[in-house]
């Protein structure tokens, strides 16, 4: 397993390079850095945004798809649901994570743009409130021995008619795989975003899809793969 790993390890410790403290940028036109910066050597990197892209390309992973349901299809509007504790909520990063993914639901299909009004008047609250204010508490008629925390969730289109159900999973610690199970059982597709193991305790009748991380390129490849711009395989 280890060996499996390495190789991916090596590949994006590369290319993470321009996150590199320190490293002052060449030229604002070109978006390059100067590796040696006041050393009278100079070896210019690129850290344009498509290099995050590039990472993020590099990280996402469609794990399993048994239904073929990617890309989804645009006949009904997705419902999207985000649960994670209360913590996992917190954060710019995970605000502009969420805001990014619902704006992709409403780009993915403008013609039904009237069914998901209601994703619409979401995005524009969430610009200017708190997650928290939206928070719906998950009732769990039990926790297993060790598990602990409340678990909440942001739900937006479930109301209406949809055979695109996603969930986000945004747990950042473990969680039980009676918890995980019990809160995916009714989404066809599940979004593993920062505890990739939550991965293997879903049921195998899922799509699955692991981000390994929170940050804004991850949700720029995660609506591409769900809505067809982009050319990504089941590993």
């Amino acid at each position: 397993m280890h060996s499996e790993a390495a190789p991916r390890i090596i590949k994006l410790r590369k290319r993470f390079i321009d996150f590199a403290p320190g490293i002052r940028p060449l030229s604002s036109e070109t978006g390059s850095l100067d590796l040696f910066a006041g050393t009278g050597r100079s070896h210019a990197l690129d850290c344009r945004p498509s290099a995050y892209l590039a990472i993020a390309e590099d990280s996402v992973r469609v794990t399993r798809d048994p239904g073929s349901l990617l890309p989804l299809s645009s006949e009904y509007p997705v419902a999207c649901t985000f649960f994670g504790e209360r913590s996992d909520f917190s954060g710019s990063a995970v605000k502009l994570f969420i805001l990014d993914l619902l704006k992709g639901a409403l780009e993915s299909d403008p013609p039904r743009d009237n069914e998901l009004s209601g994703v619409r008047e979401a995005v524009e609250r969430l610009k200017i409130v708190p997650l928290e204010d939206d928070l719906v508490k998950v009732d769990i008629p039990y926790l297993p021995d060790g598990q602990k925390g409340s678990f909440f969730k942001l739900s937006y289109n479930v109301e209406e008619r949809s055979n695109n159900k996603v969930l986000f999973l945004l747990c950042r610690k473990p969680v039980s795989e009676d918890i995980i199970k019990a809160v995916s059982s009714g989404s066809d597709i599940v979004v593993v975003s920062d505890w990739p193991y939550a991965a293997d305790l879903l049921s195998d009748d899922k799509t699955v899809i692991v981000t390994r991380g929170i940050f804004t390129a991850a949700s720029t490849i995660v609506n591409r793969i769900l809505y067809g711009d982009g050319d990504f395989e089941s590993n």
